[in-house]
């Protein structure tokens, strides 16, 4: 008699124990999992911030931009209508030649500026999804207008200097 108590002492024991063991495993993976919910919120705020901040970067990098482009832009119809008015003491025949070829630079700045409002409106749509692509595809764009800018107002510059050779 004295065996059996022993052994049902000693099964209530380890049931016990086991018992115990069983519900802190399973709050331990109940914390586990907890966590793994916290960090994985945590993960998607950090996702969403890094990206609002990439947003609000790259719309004032092309407010930026083009505040500067349609100043230079600005400066060089100044620089046009300039020259314009140098055409009148220039002689008949280089007259003409002169007015032709600031006629085609007068062309050209009106492109530029028509492609850049359109570039301004896309680009104002592709913020409303924005991702990575908006930015680059507006850092592609930049460098080649700056490039295309630079060629007119060298080419606006460039009129007088063939003339006077």
């Amino acid at each position: 008699m004295k065996k059996l108590i022993g052994v049902i002492v000693m099964s209530l024991a380890l049931s016990m124990s086991w018992i115990a063991c069983s519900n802190e495993s399973k709050q331990h993976a109940e914390d586990a999992k907890t966590n793994m919910n916290e960090a994985s919120q945590d993960m998607k705020e950090s996702a969403n911030a890094a990206a609002s901040d990439a947003k609000t970067k790259a719309e004032a990098d092309w407010i930026a931009f083009k505040s500067e482009t349609e100043q230079k832009l600005n400066e060089i119809e100044a620089d046009i209508n300039e020259r314009e008015a140098k055409i009148s003491k220039e002689g008949k025949a280089t007259k003409e030649q002169l007015r032709v070829e600031l006629e085609k630079d007068k062309n050209n700045l009106k492109e530029m500026k028509e492609k850049l409002n359109k570039k301004n409106d896309e680009f104002q749509e592709d913020m409303k999804n924005f991702n990575d692509d908006v930015s680059i595809k507006s850092e592609e764009f930049k460098k080649e207008f700056k490039s295309d800018m630079d060629r007119l107002g060298d080419a606006i510059k460039d009129v007088f200097k063939k003339n006077d050779k």
